[in-house]
């Protein structure tokens, strides 16, 4: 079976500090590897699912020259632009969860914009 094939209602992806620079393109990384941006896309076009939804844990940066580019607020803009993208050229519903620390958690979606 194709994943062109199979019928998705949604899916989920979280991804741990050490993944925040996944929301680049991987031409513009120093490693070559399968981005979650490439991999979300890539499901969203082939799959069109009813709903994404994504959580980025943004406590720390990682020590790598990639995560180092730009700063936590920096990142956190760069992935809710990324999701909110996905939302608007695919219609797919959202649900983006930003953890920063337990206490201080954000949700956006089409309905709550960050």
């Amino acid at each position: 079976m194709k994943l062109r094939e199979l019928d998705v209602t949604g899916f989920g992806e979280i991804y741990t500090p050490d993944e925040i620079h996944g929301v680049l393109e991987t031409r513009v990384l120093q490693g070559s590897w399968i981005t979650p941006r490439h991999k979300i896309e890539h499901l969203v076009e082939y799959t069109r699912p009813e709903f994404l939804i994504v959580v980025n844990v943004m406590s720390t940066l990682p020590p790598w020259r990639d995560a180092k580019r730009y700063k936590l607020k920096e990142w956190e803009k760069l992935w809710i632009e990324f999701i909110k993208n996905i939302h608007e050229k695919w219609t797919v519903e959202y649900l983006h969860i930003i953890v920063k620390s337990t206490s201080n958690i954000k949700y956006c979606s089409h309905i709550t914009p960050c």
